[in-house]
């Protein structure tokens, strides 16, 4: 596989979704968090 480019993202939580939804949230931010590849910069 050959890398095209370099990305970034961010993840943006409104706060009042993250009081409500605390745990459905914070599952998907450590799926995210176990799914990125290892680097250097990380």
């Amino acid at each position: 596989m050959e890398t095209v480019a370099e990305s970034t993202a961010r993840l943006i939580v409104n706060r009042a979704s993250l009081k409500m939804k605390h745990q459905a949230i914070t599952t998907m931010i450590n799926r995210l968090r176990k799914s990125r590849p290892k680097t250097a910069c990380a």
